[in-house]
């Protein structure tokens, strides 16, 4: 989790070496993709939200201002190690549609020319399956 079970707060030490090791992966020649979660748990702690709420709506709302917190942490953290980070957001359908599928696949090789990490995550404002079981296996 990205979110320390003790404090409530980000994991900022678990985040760090995970991208410390991600960027020297990186330095290997490896294209490496970070599948990320935790949108709706940092939309919480932005506002400041003591418990989860359990309506989608609330939920989606959460996942938009948790996912720019998220990004931005990111960002910090890649920057820091001089790499670039991207954001893309995917819903399960996106995969299972030929187009959005090979739109997804030519973003990704693009990513990799140009040198940026992929930060995937569902895209929960409007993935509302995806969203009620908090799976991002299937991306």
């Amino acid at each position: 989790s990205l979110i320390a079970s003790d404090t409530g707060l980000p994991a900022l030490s678990k985040i760090a070496s995970l991208i410390e090791n991600m960027c020297a992966a990186k330095r290997l020649k490896y294209n490496i993709v970070l599948v990320s979660s935790g949108a709706v748990g940092f939309g919480c702690l932005a506002l400041k939200l003591k418990k989860r709420p359990v309506g989608v709506m609330m939920k989606q709302a959460l996942a938009a201002t948790g996912q720019a917190k998220l990004m931005e942490l990111y960002g910090r953290m890649f920057n820091s190690l001089g790499e670039n980070c991207a954001q893309v957001l995917l819903t399960y359908e996106n995969l299972g549609i030929r187009s959005q599928y090979l739109n997804a696949v030519n973003t990704f090789e693009a990513l990799f020319k140009l040198g940026v990490v992929p930060i995937v995550n569902e895209n929960d404002t409007v993935a509302v399956e995806e969203l009620r079981f908090g799976d991002n296996d299937c991306l």
